[in-house]
């Protein structure tokens, strides 16, 4: 996989799509599971390759890039690394610094998302200006006409390519890929998606602390396997 020079901008909307887009629901692969755990990691989104606005251009025939988060690793602060075998399966390389689930911790996560359509909608001009400016100005005073775009795009907003700026500043990762030649060397990681974890119409997935947590998918730059974090305010 590799990331498209210029991605497009867009938003997930929960609606039916032409394309084969899946929010939540059990795990659509093998290789879930960390090794000697019980529990899987949690399902987010399968972004359709067919659909133009996703991010990516794939060179081993896969048409679903999945991306799944360990929701109950890390004691809220769950990472994992993992590797796009197929539209079946997917090789995990790391979760956390341990990978022992958090059973016996009373967080308020659900076994699974719910399980939902949606589509990629693109931001307009004057949309995504408003909101680049209110997170990266908010000494800008912002227009009424700003204020209005706002209203509907901030508060459970999961954003799919375009520029990404993670909550605390650029995401740097040490690969753990044994077979990337910058194994164990930190980078930054190339972000092409964010999840607020108060999604409308959803159970938060943090409790009361959804407001302020957001998890980011990313690229390591060398050898193209996918990581997750997540940051806080």
């Amino acid at each position: 996989m590799k990331l498209k020079y210029r991605p497009i901008p867009t938003r997930l909307v929960f609606q039916d799509s032409h394309y084969k887009h899946v929010f939540g629901g059990p795990p659509k692969h093998t290789g879930t599971i960390p090794k000697d755990s019980a529990v899987s990691l949690h399902h987010v989104l399968s972004l359709d390759l067919a659909d133009p606005f996703v991010p990516f251009e794939s060179d081993n025939n896969l048409s679903i890039v999945p991306l799944y988060y360990p929701l109950l690793y890390g004691f809220g602060g769950g990472e994992a690394q993992y590797k796009v075998i197929s539209d079946t399966e997917i090789e995990l390389l790391y979760v956390c610094d341990s990978d022992k689930p958090d059973t016996d911790e009373d967080y308020p996560y659900m076994d699974e998302f719910p399980q939902r359509s949606f589509s990629l909608k693109q931001f307009s001009y004057e949309e995504f200006r408003a909101f680049l400016i209110s997170e990266q100005a908010p000494c800008y005073d912002e227009s009424a006409e700003d204020k209005r775009l706002l209203n509907g795009l901030t508060r459970g907003l999961v954003q799919i390519g375009g520029p990404i700026f993670p909550i605390q500043g650029a995401i740097k990762w040490e690969c753990r890929n044994s077979e990337c030649k910058w194994h164990q060397k930190p980078a930054t990681l190339r972000v092409f998606a964010r999840v607020a974890t108060a999604i409308q119409d959803m159970t938060p997935m943090f409790g009361e602390l959804s407001d302020d947590v957001e998890i980011y998918f990313g690229l390591c730059k060398m050898c193209k396997t996918i990581v997750t974090v997540n940051r806080c305010t």
